[in-house]
């Protein structure tokens, strides 16, 4: 992750060409490498704390638990690192923007469909955001439903 250098310097981070001050208690890292290397040690409490701090900073609901968040990251391969490979990130995304961070309202979707679905909300006006979603219903009612109970 780092290349440390061969011979430490007394008081400065021990990461090649840092030269900040280092801290004794962090391993004679600097804190921006003591960070770094917690963020990628601990990918889940990292996305968990930056995802709580991204709804304070916004004033928004954040009610769920780290539990929550590890369950709904693991349903939908939120850290496959395959899906990074292939140019498809992950993304926490909120069902209906104004609810905040609670339970039932949480999807993990790529992040180019976060965006557009971010562009549509903010740029299309109401009334034609109302009709796309009258469209999608009526296409949903009008899909043949399949019957568990045999007539026969």
């Amino acid at each position: 992750m780092f290349e440390y250098t061969k011979t430490p310097v007394d008081g400065k981070c021990i990461v090649k060409r840092c030269g900040s001050p280092a801290i004794k208690k962090k391993g004679c890292l600097c804190h921006k490498h003591y960070q770094q290397k917690w963020r990628h040690n601990n990918p889940e409490q990292a996305a968990y704390r930056a995802l709580k701090d991204h709804a304070l900073h916004r004033k928004l609901k954040f009610e769920i638990s780290f539990d929550y968040f590890c369950g709904l990251a693991d349903g939908f391969a939120y850290f496959d690192k395959s899906c990074e490979q292939r140019g498809e990130v992950a993304s926490i995304d909120r069902v209906d923007a104004s609810l905040g961070y609670v339970r039932g309202n949480l999807q993990v979707i790529s992040i180019s469909e976060n965006v557009i679905k971010g562009n549509k909300e903010r740029y299309l006006p109401e009334y034609v955001q109302a009709l796309l979603e009258r469209q999608r219903l009526q296409q949903l009612e009008s899909q043949p439903v399949e019957n568990d109970e045999n007539p026969f």
